[in-house]
């Protein structure tokens, strides 16, 4: 068979490919300079490889430097924010560089700065120094401590035609800084305003205390108290859970949230329950008292007054022909009728159980009695009354949940009742509190502190709420 490709011949450069023809067919010179130039390039780009791999890897090498350094520059600040607050005043608003620190509390920030400066290496890590070199004026790291609402923290109630009224009012928690919600991190700042949004409430559950100081230590260190102005005001409020949160639905449901048992409501079942102590439990006890320690110690209580049937009857807000008609318990059923405005008449907004005109128990601290209105020549003694006190000087609010709340678990007078004290499956664990005042900014149950961190192109940022150990008569730290 005949064979069609040319057979190579020695000295023939015919069948070689047209790269390596022109390189044989160049004078010897050029072949060399040409496998020259290939090798080089090919060098360069084995080198230039090798480079970006080593720069990549340094980069990642400083990478991790610098984020093991923002985390560790978090936590000793974080650590030292806890350390402030030991020695702080109730109600304290405080920070570094140079946020109303003492001279102690300058010199440990300094210690903090010094760490981050001489041991992690961080150049220009104090403010000052950014400045004098010309660099940001940001400190590598920053500690905020919120002991108080802010002026630009108030929010409003919403009206009976379902608008946002002013902002005039502080709360506890404060503004934004409630765990009502497992979404309040990511709350917009305009929702935030309308003061029933769930990330300005509070979850109290069951056999859990609070305590909210209802003053502050100012820069003089003399305390500053609610009703110190005559147009102050007072409302605690509590609600229950969504019922969404627990698949409730039907009558024991009203407007999205759960229907505690008893339900007083008309043609409910239970209704006849309400009001009554071995139906209707206390669920949350409050106290009011004078942590003051020059002073007598007074404390104000809910007033337990019952009716000649045997029942509760509920505060109405002002009234004060009989002291007997002033029951001001936190029951299951007057959480109930509160969602509504009826306990304290309708011109309140939902959920207020307990407003500053109610009548009270007042307890002299001195010797343990019990006085009443009368007793101090007054037809009655009122949240606002005691608060006004010239001798109560720091006074706190404690707030305990000391019973379990449960579904009503009813349907109408013409249904079936299936409510059963020991069912566990109608049991809800929290219910969510809010104190509104005006004419202070009042403090929280809680520090809200916050740590900010930069070290070259990493920033870390963190909140953390400090809960007031309640019951020890300060405000010892825990959760820190």
């Amino acid at each position: 068979m005949k064979n069609c490709h040319p057979r190579f011949k020695r000295g023939s450069t015919s069948g070689l490919p047209r790269a390596i023809h022109v390189i044989l067919s160049l004078p010897k010179d050029g072949v060399s300079l040409m496998i020259a130039i290939v090798f080089v390039s090919f060098f360069m780009l084995v080198m230039a490889g090798m480079l970006e791999v080593y720069m990549r890897t340094i980069n990642s090498i400083n990478n991790r430097e610098a984020k093991v350094k923002v985390d560790l520059l978090a936590e000793s600040a974080r650590e030292v924010a806890g350390a402030l607050l030991a020695d702080a005043a109730v109600g304290a608003n405080f920070g570094s560089p140079d946020q109303n620190l003492s001279a102690e509390d300058a010199e440990l920030v300094n210690l903090l700065y010094d760490m981050a400066e001489q041991d992690m290496k961080i150049a220009n890590c104090r403010p000052a120094a950014n400045a004098a070199s010309g660099g940001q004026t940001e400190p590598c790291v920053s500690i905020e401590v919120k002991g108080r609402s802010g002026d630009g923290d108030k929010v409003g109630l919403s009206g009976p035609g379902g608008g946002l009224g002013g902002l005039e009012y502080f709360s506890a928690p404060m503004k934004g800084t409630g765990n009502g919600s497992s979404t309040c991190a990511s709350a917009a700042a305009a929702d935030l305003n309308d003061a029933d949004d769930a990330c300005n409430w509070n979850r109290l559950y069951v056999g859990q205390s609070v305590e909210v100081p209802l003053y502050y230590i100012d820069a003089s260190g003399q305390p500053v108290k609610l009703f110190a102005g005559s147009n102050d005001e007072f409302r605690l409020r509590v609600r229950t859970p969504l019922c969404a949160e627990f698949g409730a639905s039907g009558t024991n449901c009203d407007d999205g949230r759960i229907i505690l048992y008893p339900d007083p409501r008309p043609n409910m079942q239970s209704a006849p329950d309400y009001g009554n102590p071995s139906k209707d439990p206390v669920l949350i006890q409050w106290t009011i008292s004078d942590l003051d320690p020059s002073g007598g110690g007074a404390s104000l209580l809910a007033n337990e007054a019952v009716e000649g049937g045997g029942k509760r009857k509920p505060a109405i807000s002002g009234f004060t022909p009989s002291f007997d008609h002033q029951n001001t318990e936190i029951s299951a059923g007057r959480i109930n009728l509160a969602k509504s405005g009826i306990n304290l008449g309708t011109a309140n907004p939902p959920y207020d159980p307990l407003d500053q005109n109610v009548v009270l128990n007042y307890f002299n601290g001195s010797d343990g009695s019990q006085l009443r209105g009368i007793d101090l020549g007054r037809t009655s003694i009122s949240i606002k009354d005691f608060l006004s006190k010239s001798d109560v000087k720091n006074p706190v609010l404690r707030l305990s949940l000391v019973d379990q709340p449960q579904i009503a678990g009813c349907k109408s007078t013409t249904g079936t009742c299936v409510q059963d004290v020991n069912k566990s499956a109608l049991n809800i664990p929290y219910l969510e509190y809010q104190l509104l005042v005006k004419g202070m900014p009042i403090p929280d149950s809680k520090d809200v502190v916050t740590v900010k961190v930069k070290v070259g192109d990493f920033k870390k940022e963190i909140t953390v709420p400090i809960e007031h150990k309640a019951g020890l008569g300060g405000f010892a730290l825990e959760n820190l």
